[in-house]
């Protein structure tokens, strides 16, 4: 079973390395521990069929290629630059200049081909086009512990680049704190009335920022969160959304941070059960299957599709599951 599995894997990764290579030359931040959940690419465009576009590439950084064919799905975010507001792709005309930020994984061909995941049009001459990030880190830091704090809230991105905002407090008439922002700086949800503040910037929360003169955050658009939560490692304990603390995580072999399956999925009010016969693990929420793993192997089912992973290991009669892993099969940004 372990033979096929590997075999099956070890084919499937030669496949991608023969169509696949990463993005070279797109501009972004400085180094990051986390990696870039975007490359970024500007130039002019050319409509094709089937909702793609030819970007004439002129971004300029060395190993860049001239030209890229962009794939436009229903997901794509196609932006006004200057407002954020959503517009038509085909309001935009052969030969504009766009900003584009595409995935980071393009398919080997001439012109490479990649996902769009952001098209910003309609540029003034005079204004930067505004970063596109996702959050990989948040705190905030309090001078004093009562009303009235002066608070630091730092945002970490994916790009490596560190977001700063002031915030003071105060009780509402119910005694829950309410935080108020000290800056210039506008916060707003993507397509909604919704109220969002700097304590929403969560890690896996996806922004798109404008900055001032100074490189401060001057308008900040929050797109809706496509996690469950965020799961990080600290020390032997998973903690879920910066609050829920399970124990029981240790290192594997190789470095990483593994977790106890059915102590985390139980903690969360899910089910885990256990098949002796094919020795899988199976975990559902409210009667509906979340995914199904099994023990050596290096593949689960989540949805009807094949996730790989690193193959759950058991311990004393305790399944581990790396950290990393068991966060995606949960739906969860995992914070490392």
């Amino acid at each position: 079973m372990k033979l096929k599995s590997a075999l099956r894997r070890a084919a499937l990764l030669a496949l991608c390395a023969a169509l696949m290579l990463p993005a070279v030359g797109a501009v972004g931040g400085s180094a990051s521990s986390s990696s870039p959940v975007s490359d970024r690419f500007w130039g002019t465009i050319s409509h094709l069929e089937n909702d793609r576009l030819l970007l004439t590439n002129d971004t300029g950084a060395e190993g860049t290629m001239d030209q890229l064919i962009l794939r436009v799905g229903e997901n794509t975010l196609i932006l006004d630059a200057a407002t954020g507001d959503p517009i038509a792709l085909d309001s935009i005309e052969d030969g504009e200049t766009v900003y584009v930020n595409t995935d980071t994984i393009m398919l080997l061909s001439y012109p490479a081909q990649t996902g769009a995941q952001l098209i910003l049009a309609n540029l003034p001459a005079d204004m930067d086009a505004p970063d596109y990030y996702q959050v990989t880190g948040f705190s905030m830091i309090s001078t004093m512990m009562t009303e009235n704090n002066v608070i630091t809230a730092t945002v970490l991105t994916d790009l490596g680049d560190t977001l700063t905002f002031h915030l003071t407090d105060k009780l509402d008439e119910s005694g829950a704190r309410q935080y108020i922002l000290q800056d210039e700086v506008e916060i707003s949800a993507y397509r909604t009335r919704n109220i969002v503040t700097v304590p929403d910037l969560i890690p896996g929360t996806r922004i798109l920022v404008w900055k001032n003169a100074e490189g401060a955050p001057s308008r900040v658009l929050v797109f809706p969160y496509t996690y469950r939560g965020y799961l990080e490692v600290q020390d032997k304990f998973a903690v879920i959304d910066g609050d829920m603390v399970i124990e029981g995580s240790r290192m594997g072999e190789d470095g990483e941070p593994l977790l106890p399956l059915r102590h985390v999925c139980e903690s969360l009010g899910m089910t885990v059960r256990w098949n002796q016969a094919d020795r899988s693990i199976t975990v559902s929420r409210d009667g509906a299957e979340v995914f199904t793993c099994t023990l050596g192997e290096e593949e689960a089912q989540k949805g009807g599709e094949t996730v790989w992973l690193t193959a759950p290991t058991a311990e004393n009669g305790t399944t581990y599951l790396h950290a990393r892993d068991l966060a995606e099969l949960l739906g969860y940004y995992f914070v490392g």
